[in-house]
Parts: structure tokens; C-alpha cells; sequence
């Protein structure tokens, strides 16, 4: 009975020391991570459920550490966007004051326009906040995506003739199907998207919007003319403050943060958004959103 007991204490305290070494590594990555150590990893052995633990808390460490680092590049890419028109303003301002130029109104446009472009970086930047905290969204039976589009297109209808880009619409026939979504995020989701045409079509040129459905979604597609996006360019798209062509976007007053925000609301609503290139020689976008099941 003794030699029992003792072999017994033995076991148990190798098991105790077999258990507790991996916890105690978990406890000193947590202490490290907790000092802003994100480069910490432990060493990871076996497959059973510590050697699981400790996988997923590496997976943690890393994913924290490329949350970091995207934090840290979006800020440094937002204090470039806010500098510019800024730092324009300033000089425009200070040649002004010094009496290097009269306050013509040539020069007051020029401010005005800077201050619309500064304008619409902030209010881009507050919009997509909200579409990333989801608060905004109030969802209910919507039964008009067609009409919703085709409003879009009235809304730009002189801007389309100043551009000389022509448009044509298909819409479904008869009515749309359900979907479970917010009509103010989806009036929003495709004036971006129409602003986005306009905006990077080089005139004369051609916008095409289709809405169409299959037995589970219902699809919109927004297509336009040359100039395309080269394939590199397509996956980045969706990026925040991602611009094909830098120069020409800030010409246009284009923020980088329309197909940002258009990506959230699509899914905050359980869509997905695809761009490719289009069959009218530049861009298409296509939403697919799942039909509301009655």
C-alpha cells in the first residue's frame, strides 16, 4: 500500500508538472501581451486540448498584431488625406494675407473647392464609422430595390448630361422580391456607387445598372466605360483610402472611402460585393443580397 501511494504521488506529480507547464506559459504570453509584446509566440506541442489552447492563443497574438498595424496605418493614411487640402488651404490663404494675391474670385473658388474636399474626406470618414459599429441600420422588408435604384439614376440625371454619359437601366419585370434591409443604407449604398461611376468614367462614356434575381438572391450590377481598373487593382478596391490612380482621385474629390462604406452596408446586410471588369471597358460591380425567406 505504501509503494502504491507512493507511485501514485509520483504520477500525480508529473501530470501536475505536465498540466501546469503549458498554463504557465499561457500566463507569461498574456503578461507579455498585456506590455505590448505582439511579437510573443509559444511553442506549441502535441495536439490535445493545451496544445489547441496554445495555438489559439498565438492566432490571437497575431491577429492583435495585424489589428495594430492596420490601426496604425489607417490613422497615418488619414492624417495624408486631412494634410493636402490642408496644407493647400493654408498657402492659399497665407499668399493672401501677405498680398501675393488679391482675394479674386478665381482664388476664393479655389478655396471653396478645397474646403468641399476636406468636407467630404470628414464626412466619408463619419459615415464609415457608422457603418462599422452596424448602429445605423434599421431593417425592414424592403420591396422596392428597382424603384430605390431608379431614383438614384433621376437624382443625377443633369450631372449624367454635363458628363455626357449615357445610362440605361434594366429593371425587373413585375415586382421586387423581399429582402431584409435598411432603405436609407441602400439608397446611400448606390448613390456611392453611382457617384463612383461618374466620378472615374471618362467622357462621352456609358453607365449600365441592372437589377435581376435568381431563386435565392436578388442582384444589382453597376457597369461603366474605359478607363478600367488593372487586376491588381480589383481585390484592393474595397480598401480604405485605396486608390487606383491618386493624382486623378484627389482631382476629382474622390476620398478613397465610397466602396469602403458601400462594402460594409452590403454586409451589414448579408450580401456580398464583387468587382471585375466591366463589358463597356471599365469597371463592374456586382451586390447580391439574399432574398427574405416568407
Amino acid at each position: 500500500m505504501a509503494l502504491t501511494i507512493l507511485f501514485s504521488f509520483v504520477i500525480a506529480f508529473y501530470l501536475v508538472r505536465h498540466f501546469l507547464k503549458p498554463l504557465k506559459a499561457l500566463h507569461e504570453g498574456a503578461t507579455a501581451v498585456e506590455r505590448g509584446e505582439l511579437d510573443f509566440q509559444l511553442n506549441t506541442k502535441g495536439s490535445d486540448e493545451l496544445a489547441q489552447l496554445t495555438l489559439a492563443f498565438n492566432q490571437l497574438v497575431q491577429a492583435l498584431k495585424k489589428q495594430k498595424s492596420d490601426r496604425e496605418q489607417w490613422l497615418s493614411d488619414i492624417s495624408h488625406e486631412l494634410r493636402t487640402p490642408i496644407t493647400v488651404l493654408r498657402s492659399e490663404i497665407e499668399a493672401i494675407q501677405d498680398g501675393i494675391r488679391k482675394p479674386e474670385p478665381q482664388y476664393i473658388s479655389s478655396l471653396h473647392q478645397q474646403v468641399l474636399t476636406l468636407g467630404k474626406l470628414v464626412n466619408d470618414l463619419y459615415e464609415l464609422s457608422l457603418s462599422d459599429s452596424g448602429v445605423k441600420f434599421e431593417f425592414t422588408e424592403v420591396t422596392n430595390i428597382s424603384s430605390i435604384v431608379a431614383n438614384v439614376v433621376n437624382q443625377n440625371e443633369i450631372r449624367l448630361k454635363e458628363k455626357k454619359l449615357a445610362i440605361t437601366l434594366s429593371a425587373l419585370a413585375g415586382e421586387d422580391p423581399i429582402i431584409k434591409g435598411d432603405q436609407n443604407a441602400l439608397t446611400q449604398l448606390f448613390l456611392n456607387l453611382m457617384e463612383n461611376c461618374i466620378r472615374y468614367t471618362d467622357k462621352p462614356g456609358a453607365i449600365a445598372i441592372s437589377v435581376s434575381q435568381n431563386a435565392d438572391f436578388l442582384s444589382v450590377i453597376f457597369q461603366d466605360s474605359y478607363p478600367s481598373v488593372p487586376n491588381d487593382s480589383l481585390p484592393k478596391l474595397f480598401d480604405r483610402l485605396y486608390r487606383v490612380d491618386k493624382s486623378r482621385s484627389r482631382a476629382s474629390g474622390g476620398s478613397g472611402l465610397g466602396l469602403s462604406i458601400c462594402k460594409n452596408i452590403v454586409l451589414a446586410h448579408g450580401g456580398t460585393i464583387i468587382a471585375s471588369h466591366s463589358e463597356l471597358g471599365g469597371l463592374k460591380i456586382e451586390i447580391s443580397f439574399p432574398k427574405s425567406k416568407v
